[in-house]
């Protein structure tokens, strides 16, 4: 140990912030990373108030993830909208570091080949050599200003360390330094999300932010329904059904994503033929986040793959034909229950109606065999303090707002990282009957096939409002009942 000499020479030569790369050593092998200034990493004190960054740090930025952490701290992850070059980088962290509740600032790490952006910790995991002794960590403690965190459960001279705002070095300095010791084996920084699931090899399930949220396209990581800790346990049953009242699904000619999972039996409660009919994209679109294909190399996946879908369709949109439409949507649920759907999935609102009300009442419960049906519903776009009828209808009803990728309240406003389109509605309504939240904004997902849906293609990106939200929170009742089916609906609920 006392021949490790370290100087500014060798500071400056193991790092050095104009080259705009970093690596660490993997064995032999150099891993190597694109250095990113947009985005920073900020771990603090667990009660220091983010918002005080605004005070320190001039520049324009967003706070794109907050989590507490294990160890009373918390890891906050920023992105400028300004230019950051490394100088104004290195200004920034002088700053910051006046602060007593920071204790270590770093900057993204863009991984070419996974498109991620990637951060070293402060925390370094160090391989002694065999005939290496535990004195030679306390001196490396009390050369680098250091601290043993603990040695790793059974597995003999690793040890973890972790450096702050008072060590010699970063993290990733010390890495490289110690790299090049020959009383160490190894020595490599953990990397903050680093790791992530790949759940599923659907060709666009790195765009379902919704479904798994890495942070992709400047979303805020977690803010998501975590499918794939769901999966773990259960990726759905065919024994459980979800009716789609909705606008239905072509069952003729079906989806190549939704082919296995469309129930047989279906219906058009406009004609009441026993066939449904796509009288538009919407209800395609919502199967499709409910139960769409997973690991088939293709699309999406549902967030209840192997469950089953249950068209029930009504020409949403066209209804100024039709003086009986409120009977069409009666029927719907009649029909749903009949048939022993489990769950309704209903991405509308309309004009209140008695007769209606009492429909979703006797789903919600007679259905089922009298463990009553899960009935969901989209709060409305309206922007609104009061949920739109019929979500509001029944205190049973599960109701669903949206929020974007960063975790904001959906909707036209600039206040969302990710606005609608004005058409969509001013913002996912909300108040004393919401019931609960899911993604809303840019949600990829099955459209009609061809030129007929939202996009030419048999995807959209574009799907959106609550009533995206609505459906994967179907989709998530899917996968509970498939766990335990014998659950009331207030037990769902």
């Amino acid at each position: 140990m006392k021949n490790i000499i370290f100087s500014i020479f060798t500071l400056l030569l193991s790092f050095n912030l104009n080259s705009q790369k970093d690596y660490y050593f993997y064995g032999n092998e150099k891993i190597e990373f694109n250095i990113d200034f947009q985005h920073l990493l900020i771990i603090t004190e667990n009660n220091f108030d983010n918002s005080l960054l605004k005070n320190l740090i001039p520049n324009n930025f967003d706070v794109i993830s907050l989590q507490k952490s294990q160890d009373l701290t918390q890891i906050i992850v920023l992105k400028f909208s300004d230019s950051i070059d490394s100088s104004l980088y290195q200004k920034i962290v002088e700053v910051l570091y006046k602060e007593e509740r920071i204790s270590y600032v770093t900057y993204g790490l863009f991984d070419e080949h996974t498109k991620r952006i990637m951060y070293f910790s402060n925390v370094f995991n160090l391989c002694l050599m065999e005939n290496q002794s535990f004195e030679e960590l306390k001196n490396l403690e009390n050369k680098f200003k250091i601290s043993l965190v603990s040695q790793t459960s059974f597995m003999k001279n690793w040890y973890s360390f972790s450096t702050d705002k008072k060590s010699i070095m970063t993290c990733s300095e010390l890495c490289k330094l110690l790299t090049s010791q020959k009383f160490f084996k190894h020595s490599e920084p953990e990397i903050i999300n680093g790791f992530h699931n790949t759940c599923v090899n659907d060709t666009y399930f790195g765009n379902q932010w919704y479904l798994n949220n890495t942070g992709q396209n400047s979303g805020t990581i977690g803010v998501d329904i975590k499918v794939c800790d769901a999966w773990n346990v259960t990726s759905g049953s065919e024994e459980v059904i979800t009716a789609v009242i909705d606008d239905g699904l072509d069952v003729t000619n079906p989806h190549p994503d939704l082919a296995q999972s469309i129930y047989p039996t279906s219906y058009d409660a406009y004609t009441q033929s026993t066939t449904s009919f796509p009288w538009a994209g919407h209800g395609t679109a919502c199967a499709g986040i409910i139960a769409a294909s997973s690991n088939n190399n293709e699309g999406i996946s549902g967030v209840a793959p192997n469950s089953k879908i249950m068209a029930i369709s009504n020409p949403f949109g066209l209804e100024v034909n039709s003086t009986q439409f409120g009977a069409s949507l009666v029927r719907s649920f009649n029909f749903a229950v009949e048939q022993n759907a489990d769950i309704i999935s209903n991405s509308w609102q309309g004009a209140p109606s008695s007769v209606l009300t009492a429909a979703i009442s006797n789903a919600l419960l007679n259905g089922r065999n009298g463990l009553g049906c899960v009935v969901v519903f989209s709060s409305g776009n309206n922007n609104s303090s009061n949920s739109v009828y019929p979500g509001n209808s029944n205190p049973q009803i599960i109701n669903v707002g949206a929020v974007d990728k960063c975790g904001t309240r959906a909707g036209s406003n600039t206040n969302s990282c990710d606005p609608w389109p004005i058409e969509k509605g001013e913002g996912s309504s909300y108040g004393s009957t919401l019931d609960v939240v899911a993604g809303g904004s840019s949600i990829y997902t099955t459209d009609l096939q061809g030129t007929a849906g939202f996009d030419n293609t048999n995807y959209t990106s574009s799907f959106g409002g609550t009533s995206a939200a609505c459906p994967q929170v179907s989709g998530v009742a899917a996968l509970i009942l498939s766990v335990n089916p014998c659950l009331t609906q207030q037990a769902v609920h």
